[in-house]
C-alpha cells in the first residue's frame, strides 16, 4: 500500500492504516498514540464510535468551540476537519491495542516518522497538542523520568520542526481510566493551542540571578519595595527539590531542616528572581528581606516557615500561602508548582526535571513561577468572590494556628480522661440506639470481630457524628468543583 509517494510498513501483528483527517483551518494538528478497533475499521483517527474519540469529542463541546453544537458524530466530524487535523503517531492498529511500554514500540515509531514528517508538509500545522505520553516522546526531546505526559502537560514545546510548538495533553484515554478530574486540563490545553495557532508565541527574556556576588544581592535588596511589593520566596534543602509539593507534605517529618538555599521573587512581569545561597553573607540579606513588613508568599508554608523560623529567619508581614490559594479556587487537581504554572503566564519549558542538573535556575524559577501564579490565582479568586472567605477562613486562620502552635496549648490530662469517658458514653448510647432500630432478622446470628483497628474514615465519621449531636447541629459537608477551563483563558497579561 502506497501513501502519498510512501510504501505503508508492514510490521508483524499490526493491522490497518490510518490516515491523517481534516483540512486543519485552525493551524492545530491533534497527535494520538495509535488506532484502536474503530479507527482501524473506518481509518478514521479518534473515530467517535471509539471510546477515546467520543471522549475527545465530548472534551470539544464542553470547551465551546465552533460547531460543537452539532448533532451527530458525521456532522461533528465534518467540522471537526474544517478545524483541526487528526493524526496518530503510529498509523496501524497494534497487536491488543497496546503500544506505550510494548517492546516493538520504538520500532513502530520510528517507522512511521517518514509519514509524520509527510503530514507536516502537506498540512503545516503551526501547533501540535501531543496527546498522551507516547506523542509527546515521538514528537520532543521530553518523556523521560520527571519529565513525562503529567509533568508537562499544558507547557509550550519546542516543536519537531522549524516554526512549530507542542502542547502536551493527557490521551482522552486516560480521561476514561478515571482521571476524569483532568477534562479541563485538556480542553485548556486545546484552547492554548488554538490561540498561539492565531496569535502566535514568543518566549520572554528573564532576569534570573542564579549565581549572585553580593553586589547582586545588595542590588536586588534594594529594588525592593515593601510598599508597593508582594515578595515571593521559597527554600530548598537537600531533600525536598526531588520530590514535588504533595509529597513534602506526606514526608515532612523525614526531610532536613537543613537550608541550602533560598530564591526571591518580586516583579513576575519582568522575571527577576535571585537565588541567595544559604551561607554568610546572603544569610543576612536573606533575613532582612523576610523581616521587612511587606506582603509575602510561599507555596506550601508548612514545609519553608518552620524550617526559617528554626534557622532564625521568622517571616514578617502578612504571609499568603498560593498553594492554599490555588486549592481554595480548584479543590480536586494536583497542587504541585510544576502542574499549575502554566496556567498563569509561565511561557517557558518545565523545570521541575532539572533540579540536580542546574539547582541555581531551579531555585530562581520556582521563586518566578511563586510570583507568577500568586498574581493569577488572587485576581481569580477576586473574580470569582472568593477572596474574602480565602482571606478569612486560610489566610487569617493560618495565622491564628501558627500563634497557637508557637504557644502551646494548655492541657489538663484529668480534663482531657473526662471528656474521653464523655465522648464513650455518647458513642454507647448511639450505638445501642442504632442496634434498636435494626430489624432482629437483619442481624447476624454470630457477630464477626470486626475490624482490628478502625479505618480513619469511620473513626472521622464517627467522631462528626458524635460532635455534631453534642453541639446541637448536624454538620454536612459541602463539595465545591470547577473546571480549570472556565477561568484560565480570561488571566493573560
Amino acid at each position: 500500500m502506497i501513501w502519498e509517494g510512501l510504501n505503508v510498513p508492514t510490521l508483524e501483528g499490526f493491522t490497518g492504516f490510518v490516515p491523517p483527517q481534516g483540512d486543519g483551518s485552525s493551524h492545530v494538528m491533534i497527535f494520538g498514540e495509535a488506532p484502536g478497533e474503530f479507527e482501524a475499521k473506518y481509518s478514521t483517527p479518534f473515530h467517535p464510535a471509539a471510546p477515546a474519540g467520543s471522549t475527545l469529542n465530548r472534551l470539544m463541546k464542553r470547551g465551546g468551540f465552533r460547531g460543537a453544537d452539532t448533532e451527530g458524530a458525521q456532522q461533528f466530524w465534518n467540522w471537526n476537519q474544517s478545524e483541526f487535523t487528526l493524526v496518530n503517531t503510529v498509523w496501524s492498529r497494534p497487536p491488543g491495542n497496546y503500544l506505550e511500554g510494548a517492546k516493538y514500540e520504538g520500532a513502530a515509531i520510528a517507522a512511521f516518522a517518514p509519514f509524520r514528517d509527510k503530514a507536516f508538509e502537506l498540512y503545516r500545522p503551526r501547533v501540535i497538542v501531543a496527546m498522551g505520553g507516547t506523542a509527546l516522546r515521538a514528537l520532543t526531546s521530553w518523556g523521560g523520568k520527571g519529565a513525562g505526559i503529567t509533568q508537562c502537560q499544558g507547557y509550550i514545546l519546542d516543536g519537531p520542526w522549524d516554526g512549530t510548538f507542542v502542547v502536551p495533553a493527557l490521551h482522552p484515554a486516560a480521561i476514561l481510566r478515571g482521571e476524569q478530574r483532568m477534562s479541563g486540563v485538556v480542553i485548556w490545553a486545546l484552547q492554548r493551542a488554538i490561540e498561539i495557532a492565531r496569535t502566535g508565541f514568543t518566549r520572554r527574556a528573564t532576569r534570573y540571578v542564579a549565581h549572585p556576588s553580593l553586589d547582586d544581592a545588595l542590588e536586588f535588596e534594594r529594588g525592593y519595595d515593601p510598599a508597593r511589593h508582594i515578595l515571593s520566596y521559597d527554600i530548598e534543602t537537600p531533600e525536598s527539590s526531588n520530590i514535588d509539593e504533595e509529597e513534602v507534605e506526606d514526608k515532612d517529618e523525614d526531610i532536613s531542616y537543613n537550608i541550602i538555599r533560598i530564591s526571591f521573587c518580586y516583579d513576575a512581569a519582568d522575571a527577576y528572581a535571585i537565588s541567595l545561597p544559604w551561607q554568610p553573607p546572603y544569610i543576612a540579606i536573606a533575613k532582612r528581606l523576610l523581616s521587612s513588613h511587606g506582603p509575602k508568599r510561599v507555596w506550601n508554608g508548612n514545609f519553608d516557615n518552620p524550617r526559617l523560623a528554626a534557622a532564625g529567619a521568622a517571616v514578617a508581614g502578612r504571609v499568603r500561602d498560593s498553594m492554599w490559594a490555588w486549592k481554595h479556587l480548584q479543590p480536586t487537581l494536583p497542587r504541585s508548582l510544576g502542574f499549575v504554572a502554566p496556567f498563569y503566564n509561565w511561557c517557558w519549558e518545565p523545570w521541575k526535571n532539572t533540579s540536580l542538573a542546574e539547582p541555581e535556575v531551579y531555585s530562581c524559577k520556582d521563586a518566578h513561577a511563586l510570583q507568577l501564579i500568586g498574581d493569577g490565582v488572587d485576581e481569580h479568586l477576586k473574580q470569582k468572590g472568593q477572596w474574602n472567605t480565602y482571606e478569612r477562613h486560610v489566610v487569617e486562620l493560618t495565622e491564628v494556628l501558627t500563634t497557637m502552635s508557637r504557644n502551646g496549648l494548655p492541657y489538663s490530662a484529668d480534663k482531657a480522661k473526662a471528656f474521653e469517658l464523655e465522648l464513650q458514653k455518647k458513642w454507647d448510647e448511639r450505638f445501642a440506639e442504632l442496634q434498636r432500630v435494626v430489624p432482629d432478622e437483619l442481624k447476624p446470628s454470630k457477630q464477626k470481630q470486626g475490624y482490628k483497628k478502625i479505618p480513619k474514615r469511620v473513626r472521622e465519621a464517627v467522631m462528626l457524628y458524635t460532635m455534631s449531636t453534642l453541639s446541637g447541629t448536624m454538620a454536612r459537608p459541602s463539595v465545591a468543583c470547577s473546571n480549570v477551563a472556565s477561568f484560565t483563558c480570561s488571566y493573560r497579561t
